[in-house]
């Protein structure tokens, strides 16, 4: 699908945007198509590398890692793919500071976890952040995941404390 925007009187305001509609749209969500799980203090920011050329840019509340895919078709999949992003902590929140949401790492470098249906939900997968944590460029993780039937809310989160550098999720998709 390709669309763009046009003024009353026929003038173009903006370059048009294409859009491809198939199975794997259909399995794959941007952080702009997740919700985040509390939306308490969400912004749109932009990676900081690379340092030439075009940048990611992410969807993330900065005082909760944690985003939620609706109704996600799982009918078939056997893998999920997470393409994240790692940025620095560039706040000073004052009396919100307390609300920033941390959760304990099982790993040194920390890690997604991905749970069923709400965040307290069964475990899914976990995706460690060692391979991530030596890049300073979007990384793709990838974990197989077991049979699931039907259509379910996925919550998505990266454990450790935001103040020590926040995890993005820059795509997430699902393996057939």
């Amino acid at each position: 699908m390709r669309a763009t925007t046009f003024a009353p009187n026929g003038f173009e305001l903006a370059e048009p945007r294409t859009q491809t509609i198939d199975a794997a749209a259909l399995l794959t969500r941007n952080s702009d198509q997740l919700d985040t799980c509390k939306n308490q203090l969400v912004l749109r920011l932009e990676d900081d590398r690379p340092l030439r050329g075009k940048r990611p840019v992410y969807r993330i509340d900065i005082e909760n890692m944690c985003w939620l895919w609706k109704a996600a078709p799982l009918d078939g999949a056997h893998m999920i793919e997470l393409t994240v992003g790692n940025l620095p902590w560039n706040f000073q929140l004052w009396i919100d500071n307390v609300k920033v949401v941390t959760r304990v790492k099982a790993t040194p470098a920390g890690e997604f976890q991905i749970h069923l249906d709400s965040c307290n939900g069964p475990l899914l997968a976990t995706l460690p952040l060692a391979a991530a944590m030596k890049s300073k460029l979007q990384t793709t993780l990838t974990a197989s995941i077991p049979a699931t039937r039907g259509t379910h809310d996925l919550c998505i989160f990266a454990t450790g404390d935001p103040r020590d550098g926040m995890w993005a999720i820059g795509k997430m998709q699902l393996e057939r």
